[in-house]
């Protein structure tokens, strides 16, 4: 059962033109008891094989399963985490509290310790622009031409310019268009860092707008 659950789980990933790699929490279930039938089943070979034997097939298989994302965590972590930890510590300074922050991957404002503000907070901006997107029935072959949709591109301006405040990184340069794009950069102005070094950075709304 939960093979054919791993299974179909992955299948459904596959098939899904909306697919984000948080979606694979969802294995974690199956996963664990897939995981639990080949430790039980070690262990059993394990009483043929003898403790020595054992203990070395053990280690190996862990270090083998641990590998692939200890990798992931290791890469991940180079290209955000020093990026991230500055920003924050510029948030936690400069931004006061009660500021409006905008920010399209919310964990980069939570290591800030700042939730989602604004008139209607948004926790996923990824899934409220495919939702916006599709509030006229239209659907699409991607999620980019989801992204570029018209009233996609309109509710992502009203809730830009309802914060004072905008983490921008890849994630917010993406979902963007080419003519979102110069609309941000006339009402918005960079902060942090004070120039561009394709990383993410702290934006603020001009006073004269």
């Amino acid at each position: 059962f939960f093979a054919t659950t791993f299974v179909l789980t992955v299948a459904t990933f596959l098939a899904s033109r909306t697919y984000w790699s948080q979606y694979n929490a969802h294995l974690a279930a199956s996963e664990a008891v897939l995981a639990g039938l080949g430790a039980s089943s070690l262990h059993a070979f394990s009483l043929r094989w003898g403790r020595v034997a054992s203990r070395t097939a053990t280690a190996l298989l862990l270090v083998a399963a641990s590998l692939p994302g200890a990798w992931h965590v290791v890469q991940g972590s180079r290209q955000q985490f020093l990026d991230v930890v500055a920003l924050a510590n510029h948030v936690r300074s400069d931004v006061p509290r009660d500021a409006c922050l905008f920010a399209f991957e919310p964990g980069q404002a939570l290591v800030a310790g700042r939730l989602p503000m604004g008139a209607t907070p948004v926790v996923d901006t990824y899934a409220t622009m495919i939702q916006d997107a599709m509030s006229t029935g239209d659907r699409f072959d991607d999620t980019n031409e989801a992204f570029a949709a018209p009233e996609a591109q309109q509710a992502l301006r009203v809730m830009l310019g309802s914060c004072r405040f905008v983490i921008l990184g890849w994630q917010g340069t993406w979902q963007l268009t080419r003519e979102s794009m110069p609309w941000f950069k006339q009402h918005f102005v960079r902060r942090f860092p004070p120039t561009d070094t394709g990383g993410v950075g702290l934006w603020e709304r001009r006073a004269d707008r």
